[in-house]
């Protein structure tokens, strides 16, 4: 890997779901090749909660170990805990059959049981009377009656963030960190959609729920309440929130994609619906950061012509030499897939080559600087 000297180190965590595990594996590489310390963490979704770890102290490689322990025994699925640690269906009848999770916790399954119905209650009373009451066509009242989110608790990862999201640490730490959710209820050309949290952020009451808010996936997660507006995935906005850390002082970033290259995606990926719209979704997402790059270069050639002050700033972008999986794998917290997943990001990274990757190598002004090769 290229030395670069006296740089202020980025990382940009992709949003993901399960996916995020991958990140894990890129950071483990850039361990490996040298990288003692991330000096600004930027993120989206599971990516702002990774950052948001592994922002709270220390040299990278304890932190990321406290990272990867933490998705290995809280985060995966576990027979004795009964599900994975970010998400539970409602009045799943298989939790019941879950005979080891009824050993260990005998008393669980009847109170979430119980707080379910007692969800659902409320839902319907709310429901009914926006039916009843609301003023639009009969066809669209029945599809606003309509909600998966009903269907889905996300109490786990809430009490997950909760317990390993250290709020005075990522205040008093040397770090920074930059988190991305998107406004939900209102945004205009001059707010714009998304909302960037960062170390300030963190306080009690507030920094767990901002962290919830960069992750409430449209559709399946809830959307968050937060200072009297709702707050959705930072992923709608920006999913790999590059100009943040570079506006945050980052003049090596370490970009990672979770995304595979257009060129290495077959029609057999492509062959339902959904994988068709999440497909779009995702050639948007890579258009976006192709546009963040060429904001980047924009911004070292003024630099290199004296007409803005500050360094230059080198991108590493790192993703998928395979596509990770289908659609509904984002959701796939299982043991095996996530230790597959973060071995994945190792490999890839190991055997990054930034011209083939595309990474912008800056120059130093009025220097030249040969690009890097296979690192």
């Amino acid at each position: 890997m290229q030395n670069e000297n006296n740089a202020a180190n980025g990382m940009v965590l992709s949003g993901g779901g399960a996916f995020g595990a991958y990140e894990l594996g890129v950071m483990k590489a850039l361990c490996e090749s040298g990288e003692r310390e991330f000096d600004v963490l930027s993120g989206t979704s599971v990516g702002s909660f990774n950052a948001a770890v592994m922002c709270q102290g220390g040299d990278a490689r304890p932190a990321l170990a406290k990272l990867e322990n933490i998705w290995m025994e809280d985060i995966v699925e576990s027979l004795t805990r009964g599900g994975n640690g970010v998400y539970r269906i409602r009045f799943n009848p298989l939790e019941l059959a879950d005979i080891p999770a009824d050993i260990e916790h005998p008393v669980r399954p009847i109170a979430d049981f119980i707080s379910d119905v007692s969800y659902f209650l409320r839902l319907s009373v709310r429901k009914t009377a926006e039916f009843v009451f609301s003023k639009e066509r009969i066809g669209e009242r029945i599809l606003d009656l309509i909600d998966v989110t009903a269907l889905i608790s996300v109490e786990p990862f809430h009490e997950l963030v909760k317990k390993h999201v250290d709020l005075e640490a990522i205040r008093r730490s040397g770090k920074q960190l930059r988190m991305m959710a998107t406004k939900w209820d209102y945004g205009n050309e001059r707010t714009g959609l998304g909302r960037m949290f960062s170390n300030q952020d963190m306080v009690q009451g507030y920094g767990h729920t901002a962290i919830l808010a960069s992750a409430a996936i449209p559709c399946l997660f809830p959307p968050v309440e937060l200072d009297g507006h709702y707050y959705v995935d930072g992923g709608v906005a920006m999913n790999t929130p590059l100009s943040p850390a570079v506006q945050a002082g980052a003049t090596v970033v370490h970009v990672v994609d979770l995304e595979a290259d257009a060129g290495k995606v077959t029609h057999e990926d492509l062959d339902s619906t959904l994988a068709s719209m999440l497909r779009t979704m995702s050639i948007a997402m890579s258009g976006r950061i192709v546009s963040e790059i060429e904001r980047v270069k924009l911004l070292n050639r003024l630099v290199e012509l004296g007409a803005h002050q500050g360094e230059p700033v080198t991108v590493h972008r790192y993703h998928p030499s395979q596509p990770l999986g289908g659609p509904m794998r984002m959701l796939d917290f299982g043991k095996e897939y996530v230790t597959d997943l973060i071995g994945r990001g190792l490999a890839d990274t190991r055997a990054h080559d930034c011209r083939e990757a595309g990474c912008l190598i800056a120059r130093a002004p009025k220097t030249v600087v040969a690009a890097a090769g296979n690192y």
